[in-house]
Protein backbone atom coordinates (compact mmCIF):
# COMPACT_ATOMS: atom_id res chain seq x y z
CA UNK A 1 0.00 0.00 0.00
CA UNK A 2 2.64 2.53 0.72
CA UNK A 3 4.09 1.70 -2.70
CA UNK A 4 0.89 2.74 -4.37
CA UNK A 5 1.21 6.10 -2.20
CA UNK A 6 5.00 6.39 -3.37
CA UNK A 7 4.17 6.11 -7.32
CA UNK A 8 1.31 8.30 -6.70
CA UNK A 9 2.78 11.30 -5.13
CA UNK A 10 5.60 11.04 -7.53
CA UNK A 11 3.16 10.98 -10.85
CA UNK A 12 1.33 14.41 -8.73
CA UNK A 13 4.82 16.16 -8.62
CA UNK A 14 6.30 15.27 -12.02
CA UNK A 15 2.69 17.07 -12.73
CA UNK A 16 3.01 20.00 -10.79
CA UNK A 17 6.46 20.39 -12.16
CA UNK A 18 5.51 20.66 -15.77
CA UNK A 19 2.30 22.28 -15.09
CA UNK A 20 2.93 26.34 -16.35
CA UNK A 21 3.16 29.28 -14.13
CA UNK A 22 0.50 30.84 -14.76
CA UNK A 23 0.42 34.26 -12.32
CA UNK A 24 -3.92 33.47 -13.23
CA UNK A 25 -5.22 31.40 -11.25
CA UNK A 26 -7.84 28.75 -13.45
CA UNK A 27 -8.67 27.16 -10.13
CA UNK A 28 -9.60 30.45 -8.11
CA UNK A 29 -13.66 30.95 -7.99
CA UNK A 30 -14.68 32.85 -10.88
CA UNK A 31 -15.52 36.24 -10.32
CA UNK A 32 -18.72 36.15 -12.19
CA UNK A 33 -19.87 32.47 -11.25
CA UNK A 34 -20.32 29.66 -13.66
CA UNK A 35 -22.15 29.12 -17.01
CA UNK A 36 -23.02 25.67 -17.77
CA UNK A 37 -24.80 24.73 -21.76
CA UNK A 38 -25.05 21.79 -23.95
CA UNK A 39 -24.86 22.12 -27.32
CA UNK A 40 -28.50 23.54 -29.39
CA UNK A 41 -28.62 26.08 -26.22
CA UNK A 42 -31.46 28.78 -26.55
CA UNK A 43 -31.30 32.04 -26.75
CA UNK A 44 -28.24 31.41 -29.00
CA UNK A 45 -26.24 33.94 -28.42
CA UNK A 46 -26.20 32.92 -24.66
CA UNK A 47 -24.96 36.39 -23.13
CA UNK A 48 -23.17 36.95 -19.46
CA UNK A 49 -22.35 40.67 -17.95
CA UNK A 50 -18.86 40.94 -16.70
CA UNK A 51 -16.69 43.59 -15.80
CA UNK A 52 -13.79 43.60 -18.32
CA UNK A 53 -10.33 44.00 -16.92
CA UNK A 54 -7.31 43.35 -14.56
CA UNK A 55 -4.07 44.51 -12.71
CA UNK A 56 -2.32 41.43 -14.47
CA UNK A 57 -0.47 41.45 -17.85
CA UNK A 58 -1.64 38.16 -19.42
CA UNK A 59 1.03 38.18 -22.31
CA UNK A 60 3.48 37.49 -19.26
CA UNK A 61 1.60 34.23 -18.36
CA UNK A 62 0.34 33.38 -21.42
CA UNK A 63 2.83 34.45 -24.33
CA UNK A 64 2.65 37.83 -26.52
CA UNK A 65 -0.30 36.36 -28.11
CA UNK A 66 -2.36 36.83 -25.37
CA UNK A 67 -2.12 40.45 -24.45
CA UNK A 68 -4.19 42.81 -22.12
CA UNK A 69 -4.80 43.17 -18.46
CA UNK A 70 -6.76 40.73 -16.57
CA UNK A 71 -7.79 39.43 -13.22
CA UNK A 72 -6.07 36.68 -10.86
CA UNK A 73 -9.05 34.48 -11.02
CA UNK A 74 -11.02 33.66 -14.21
CA UNK A 75 -14.11 35.99 -14.91
CA UNK A 76 -16.22 32.79 -15.73
CA UNK A 77 -15.91 29.25 -16.13
CA UNK A 78 -17.91 27.58 -18.67
CA UNK A 79 -18.57 24.20 -18.64
CA UNK A 80 -19.81 23.08 -22.12
CA UNK A 81 -21.24 19.49 -23.62
CA UNK A 82 -20.38 19.84 -27.15
CA UNK A 83 -21.55 18.31 -30.52
CA UNK A 84 -20.41 18.92 -34.08
CA UNK A 85 -21.46 22.16 -34.19
CA UNK A 86 -18.71 25.14 -33.67
CA UNK A 87 -18.62 27.39 -30.81
CA UNK A 88 -18.25 31.08 -30.50
CA UNK A 89 -17.14 33.03 -27.61
CA UNK A 90 -16.75 36.66 -28.44
CA UNK A 91 -16.99 40.02 -26.49
CA UNK A 92 -19.41 43.00 -26.45
CA UNK A 93 -18.15 45.65 -25.21
CA UNK A 94 -18.20 50.07 -26.45
CA UNK A 95 -14.16 49.02 -25.45
CA UNK A 96 -11.03 47.70 -26.75
CA UNK A 97 -10.87 44.22 -25.20
CA UNK A 98 -9.13 41.10 -25.17
CA UNK A 99 -9.62 36.98 -24.69
CA UNK A 100 -8.04 34.44 -22.85
CA UNK A 101 -9.59 31.03 -22.86
CA UNK A 102 -7.68 28.05 -20.99
CA UNK A 103 -9.77 25.42 -22.92
CA UNK A 104 -10.32 21.77 -21.50
CA UNK A 105 -7.10 21.09 -23.27
CA UNK A 106 -5.09 22.65 -20.82
CA UNK A 107 -3.96 25.42 -24.10
CA UNK A 108 -4.46 29.26 -23.72
CA UNK A 109 -6.46 30.56 -27.07
CA UNK A 110 -6.43 34.14 -27.00
CA UNK A 111 -7.35 36.70 -29.44
CA UNK A 112 -7.69 40.20 -29.64
CA UNK A 113 -9.99 42.07 -32.43
CA UNK A 114 -11.69 39.33 -34.11
CA UNK A 115 -14.50 39.97 -33.03
CA UNK A 116 -17.17 43.07 -33.96
CA UNK A 117 -15.10 46.68 -34.07
CA UNK A 118 -12.00 46.36 -31.57
CA UNK A 119 -13.84 42.82 -29.60
CA UNK A 120 -11.93 39.55 -29.40
CA UNK A 121 -13.54 36.68 -30.47
CA UNK A 122 -12.23 32.38 -30.17
CA UNK A 123 -13.95 30.39 -32.75
CA UNK A 124 -13.89 26.49 -32.07
CA UNK A 125 -14.43 24.88 -35.34
CA UNK A 126 -14.39 21.17 -32.96
CA UNK A 127 -15.28 22.25 -30.25
CA UNK A 128 -14.36 19.52 -26.76
CA UNK A 129 -16.39 19.23 -24.08
CA UNK A 130 -15.38 20.44 -20.96
CA UNK A 131 -14.55 23.38 -18.76
CA UNK A 132 -13.16 26.28 -20.04
CA UNK A 133 -11.70 29.15 -18.17
CA UNK A 134 -12.32 32.74 -19.38
CA UNK A 135 -10.38 36.22 -18.58
CA UNK A 136 -11.58 39.56 -20.54
CA UNK A 137 -8.62 42.09 -20.80
CA UNK A 138 -7.73 45.50 -21.35
CA UNK A 139 -5.38 47.78 -22.37
CA UNK A 140 -5.36 49.25 -19.27
CA UNK A 141 -3.83 47.97 -15.86
CA UNK A 142 -6.86 48.21 -13.69
CA UNK A 143 -9.32 49.74 -16.07
CA UNK A 144 -12.45 48.32 -16.10
CA UNK A 145 -14.94 48.19 -18.72
CA UNK A 146 -18.34 46.99 -18.95
CA UNK A 147 -18.75 44.02 -21.16
CA UNK A 148 -20.68 40.74 -22.04
CA UNK A 149 -18.94 37.62 -22.87
CA UNK A 150 -21.05 36.01 -25.66
CA UNK A 151 -21.81 32.54 -26.15
CA UNK A 152 -22.89 30.99 -29.92
CA UNK A 153 -22.89 27.88 -32.28
CA UNK A 154 -24.24 30.29 -35.12
CA UNK A 155 -21.47 32.94 -35.32
CA UNK A 156 -20.50 36.16 -34.21
CA UNK A 157 -22.86 38.78 -33.64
Amino acid sequence: MSARISIGAGIVMALAVAAPAWAQNADATPTYGDVELSSGFDPDPYETRIQAGGPLDGSESFGKSCPGYIAAAPDINFDFAASDRPLYIYIDADADTTLIIIGPDGEPYCDDDSGKGLNAAVIFLTPQSGLYHIWVGTYRSGAVHPASIMFSEIGVD
